[in-house]
């Protein structure tokens, strides 16, 4: 296991904070709004077999590459568009990409054994040896972050600066403690609103519209 907690360490994470004040900034500052956006004139994905695996990408803009890791999981990166050209507009090229059985990138068999962690971090890597670059910045939103995370301990030779986004532990034990301070600050009635919005009989008439009006009871615990 790395030891994190090393001086050079440290410069590394001042360097990461300094880039992320003066760089980053202005995106994260609106990123919430950002990644609610569907894009009117959703981009061209390009789709590739690499490594034996489909994975659609698309980028934009030009400069130092930027990777960004969307949340979810199961979500479509073209969601993330806008906080991608919001990047590029920023001097950086920006890439999306779907990860294995989302999107564009299929998978003949979703399963345990074809999706996992371990998968995923070599498609990512696999990407960007397909793309060509050296060294790469990732920038990793909710489960993206602990995928950034995960590429960042296997890769670390490849990794310019990480980026969290409202990124969670390095595992899922922490929901369980998140619900419980959120349901903490919201009254009795929003609880019961979604729990019964996040039940199977309901969420599986149309599970997108489940998902999006479960959010709902929870906003005063944001706000």
């Amino acid at each position: 296991m790395r030891d994190w907690n090393t001086n050079r360490s440290q410069r590394t994470n001042t360097k990461y904070c300094c880039l992320l004040k003066l760089k980053f900034f202005p995106v994260i500052a609106s990123i919430c709004l950002l990644l609610f956006q569907t894009p009117s004139n959703a981009a061209d994905y390009t789709v590739s077999t690499i490594n034996d695996t489909k994975i659609a990408y698309t980028s934009f803009g030009s400069g130092e590459p930027i990777f960004i890791l969307n949340g979810g999981p199961r979500r479509q990166s073209k969601h993330f568009e806008s906080v991608a050209r919001s990047l590029s507009s920023l001097g950086f090229k920006a890439i999306l990409f779907d990860q294995r059985g989302t999107g564009q990138s299929t998978l003949k068999n979703i399963n345990r054994s074809t999706v996992t962690l371990d998968n995923m971090v070599e498609d990512l890597e696999a990407l960007r040896n397909h793309l060509g670059f050296k060294k790469i910045i990732l920038f990793g939103h909710s489960f993206g972050g602990i995928y950034a995370a995960s590429y960042a301990q296997r890769y670390p030779n490849y990794l310019a600066v990480l980026i969290f986004s409202a990124a969670p532990a390095l595992d899922l034990k922490w929901l369980k403690y998140f619900m419980a301070n959120v349901y903490s600050r919201i009254d009795l009635e929003s609880r019961i609103q979604h729990k019964y919005l996040t039940s199977s009989e309901y969420s599986k008439k149309n599970p997108i519209k489940a998902k999006t009006e479960s959010i709902t009871p929870l906003l005063p615990a944001y706000l």
